[in-house]
């Protein structure tokens, strides 16, 4: 889940950070706050991934356990690879 503020820093409730921190304690991969200025931003795709840690829970083997995390890898490469196509598409729908 990514949420866009568009408040500047100090207009910012104090309490924001206590989302990062439920996410990460109910398991999110990734959870924080990050503060830049006008990013510009004209469209947001979501692609969902596997969580490794989480699928590879069940392994048997490291190496198992390993090709549950280089797959995941693999899937986000092909994602980035194909951005520029799925940029593409969306601008025709739109």
């Amino acid at each position: 889940m990514v949420a866009i503020l568009r408040w500047k820093r100090e207009e910012t409730r104090a309490d924001i950070g206590h989302l990062a921190r439920v996410a990460i304690e109910t398991g999110a991969a990734l959870a924080g706050t990050l503060q830049t200025e006008n990013i510009g931003l004209k469209k947001v795709i979501h692609a969902g991934f596997d969580d490794p840690p989480m699928s590879a829970e069940g392994a048997t083997s490291g190496k198992e356990a390993l090709g549950h995390y280089r797959r995941v890898r693999d899937e986000m490469r092909g994602f980035v690879e194909k951005l520029p196509e799925v940029l593409r598409w969306h601008d025709e729908e739109n």
